[in-house]
Formats: structure tokens, C-alpha cells, sequence
């Protein structure tokens, strides 16, 4: 007896599906350095800043359990096609920021971190403008926030 083939169905090709963001802290743990990318939505004149690793969903801050050692970010500035972030600056002193970069002429800015561990709030600004217009230079104030593990 033979075995005829069989026919194998093809899946039709679907785009990943769309992740709402979360109104919950991004959570990383332990004290490898991560890259997080971060944008900024105005809605109805109402600023919002996302973070997320990468292909993972959005959240609306981050929350990190120390380990003992200071945690090292690199923030992606990811734009769109009305916003532009220019710069996160830190609003509580103990955390510090690098002057932003880029990697590749004309690709995605880009800025160092460091967090310390010691457990607190720590606030920063991430200022942006709509593009094509200078004037407007706004900021919100996400934060980031140290538990102990």
C-alpha cells in the first residue's frame, strides 16, 4: 500500500499582532546592561512616553529589581512622523544620562544610563517637538523605579 502525499495547506501570511500598550511598568530584573526603546504619543494633547524592549509591548514606565549592582540602559529614541524626541534628562540626581548619539549617520539617537540600586523613584524628563516646529519643546516625566530583588 502506497502512502499518496499529501497536500500540506499553506498558512496565509499575517502581520504580528498589534500589542496595546500597557499602563504598567516595563519590569526588568538583574544587572545586565538592555536596550529599551522608548516613543512618545500626544493624543489629544496629552503627552505619553512608551518603553519597551525590543519586540515586546509597551509600558508607561519601568520598574527594575536591583541585584547589587547599578543597572546600565541604552534608550532608542524611536520617531514618528510628527514627534521627535531630543533628549532624556534626569530629573532626580543619583541617576545619570550620556549625551545622546547615534550610531550611523542618520539613524536613531540614542542615550547611555545608568541606574543605581538603591532602592527609590527616579524621575527624568523625555523632552520631544513636533516636528516642524522648534518653538515647541514639551516634556513629561516617566519614571523609573528600584525595588530590591
Amino acid at each position: 500500500m502506497k502512502d499518496p502525499a499529501r497536500r500540506i495547506p499553506v498558512r496565509a501570511t499575517t502581520n504580528p499582532p498589534i500589542v496595546s500598550p500597557q499602563d504598567t511598568p516595563l519590569l526588568l530584573e538583574g544587572g545586565v546592561p538592555q536596550t529599551i526603546s522608548v516613543r512618545v504619543v500626544d493624543a489629544d494633547g496629552r503627552a505619553t512616553a512608551y518603553f519597551s524592549l525590543p519586540g515586546k509591548e509597551e509600558h508607561t514606565g519601568i520598574e527594575w529589581k536591583c541585584g547589587g549592582y547599578a543597572l546600565l540602559l541604552t534608550f532608542l529614541f524611536e520617531s514618528s512622523d510628527t514627534i521627535e524626541i531630543t533628549e532624556l534628562v534626569p530629573v532626580t540626581p543619583a541617576l545619570w544620562f550620556s549625551k545622546w548619539y547615534t550610531l550611523l549617520t542618520g539613524g536613531p539617537r540614542q542615550q547611555g544610563c545608568c541606574v543605581p540600586s538603591i532602592p527609590g523613584t527616579y524621575h527624568f524628563n523625555v523632552k520631544y517637538t513636533h516636528k516642524g516646529s522648534v518653538l515647541r519643546r514639551l516634556k513629561i516625566d516617566p519614571q523609573i523605579v528600584v525595588t530590591p530583588q
